[in-house]
């Protein structure tokens, strides 16, 4: 019980302590709730569902500060919920049809927003990046801790696909392709060439007509994966070259420890007096 009062009381603390803070998150959450209710009126259970889960980021947020005493600046929250509404707005309201490459956009900031998660996470661990070998490691592990959050997405979207019966993993219309298993051996490939029309044969008797070869996730998640990293150097470029001048984007964007100015209990339990004699004394 202490923990729930003590996790609202930091919720109050930190609402009252950054407007624009608090200001993204009430956006963010309205978003969320206004689209569960617009999908439940319409009567589409999986987009309400998802819309009305997504709102599980807020205390997330909240509870991941409060125990890693680490502060998500305005620019990076920012970054952090508008891939989230851009799940929403992807997938519930369609928006990965209509603007073919906004999926693209979504893991190409995923690659720098983690990365800059990861520095901070870094320095969390090894105190503030104040030279150069400090930054370094914090650099170097924030890029990797984005591919990493990549790799764990893209087999979530693999699991999605292969137990769950959903496609995640978006499928690709392709005009051409190279095989070892049509061609028997793994010395040479057999070549698939100019691929007009491909027919899909059920047994019901019903067929589908593709314009093209169907290819079931591989090129989505390569290209996701790859993107990723694209966004992992870009963060990596520009926190260089902005950590050898004023630092700018380092302050928008890297999350930063809380400072904690707590004295430690065995100094409040000697008295002064004694304190200054034993110092006196060595």
């Amino acid at each position: 019980m202490q923990k729930i009062r003590s996790y609202f009381s930091y919720v109050a603390q930190r609402t009252k302590s950054s407007k624009p803070f608090f200001a993204l998150i009430l956006l963010y959450t309205t978003f969320c709730f206004a689209s569960f209710v617009y999908f439940a009126v319409i009567n589409k259970v999986r987009d309400s569902v998802m819309s009305l889960l997504f709102i599980l980021f807020v205390p997330l947020i909240y509870l991941l500060e409060k125990s890693m005493k680490i502060k998500f600046v305005t620019a990076f929250l920012t970054g952090v919920l508008f891939i989230a509404a851009g799940s929403i707005m992807g997938a519930c309201y369609d928006l990965y049809t209509l603007v073919p490459f906004f999926d693209t956009i979504l893991h190409t900031l995923s690659g720098f927003v983690f990365a800059c998660l990861g520095f901070g996470l870094m320095q969390l661990m090894i105190g503030k990046a104040e030279n150069k070998k400090s930054f370094l490691a914090c650099l170097f592990f924030g890029f990797a801790f984005s591919l990493a959050i990549g790799l764990i997405w893209e087999l979530f979207e693999y699991f999605g696909t292969a137990a769950l019966g959903l496609d995640m993993q978006e499928d690709t219309l392709v005009q051409g392709f190279h095989s070892y298993f049509l061609s028997g051996t793994h010395s040479e490939t057999f070549n698939v060439d100019g691929i007009v029309q491909t027919v899909i044969y059920f047994g019901n008797g019903k067929t589908v007509t593709l314009d093209g070869y169907l290819d079931l996730g591989l090129i989505d998640t390569i290209e996701d994966m790859a993107v990723c990293f694209f966004g992992g150097v870009a963060y990596m470029i520009l926190i260089a070259i902005d950590w050898c001048k004023k630092r700018a984007l380092y302050k928008l964007f890297i999350p930063q420890p809380i400072k904690t100015d707590v004295v430690p209990p065995e100094c409040t339990e000697v008295p002064a007096t004694e304190l200054c004699e034993a110092t006196d004394n060595n």
